[in-house]
């Protein structure tokens, strides 16, 4: 009725992740949704993969384990991470540190999520970004391209806040 191709699931309940909840309400409300949209595009919005360190329940791991087959790709927010700055080559595509550790693409797909639904997902402007991950369009650039060149990375780059980039 709204000429809309699909949904991207932005949800951020952190607590329920860290209670062992999170999991299942999100496993629950995926099978529902890909019932009510089975031929439309559904992706997840989540926070850096939403770290397995401080879920009970393996956060979206365990999510991807039981329907990420039925999800299209994964918009990773790759900024506002606490310490996790996601800010250069190593720390986003390699090896992530700080509280959101072992979530970098690499150690992401390491967990059993394919290279080709991970689409890294960074803020258009500093403003976008309320304490970390924002990279300039030259070292973003050369991330990706070092990326694409040493991996089989090839998802792409969302931007949250895309018309806040008015360089485009």
């Amino acid at each position: 009725a709204n000429h809309l191709d699909g949904v991207d699931i932005d949800w951020e309940d952190n607590g329920a992740m860290e209670a062992g909840k999170g999991e299942a309400w999100l496993i629950s409300f995926q099978t529902e949704l890909r019932s009510l949209l089975p031929n439309h595009t559904i992706t997840h919005a989540p926070q850096g993969l939403t770290s397995v360190n401080n879920s009970q329940e393996g956060a979206y791991i365990t999510v991807h384990q039981k329907v990420g087959s039925t999800i299209d790709f994964y918009n990773i927010q790759f900024y506002n991470q606490v310490d996790t700055t996601y800010d250069t080559y190593e720390r986003l595509f390699i090896k992530s540190v700080g509280f959101f550790n072992k979530t970098s693409v690499k150690e992401i797909n390491e967990r059993g999520i394919p290279l080709e639904m991970l689409v890294v997902g960074k803020p258009a402007t500093p403003a976008d970004a309320s304490n970390t991950g924002y990279m300039n369009k030259t070292a973003l650039g050369n991330a990706v391209t070092r990326a694409v060149q040493e991996t089989s990375w090839r998802a792409g780059v969302m931007f949250w806040q895309f018309y806040s980039d008015s360089n485009g």
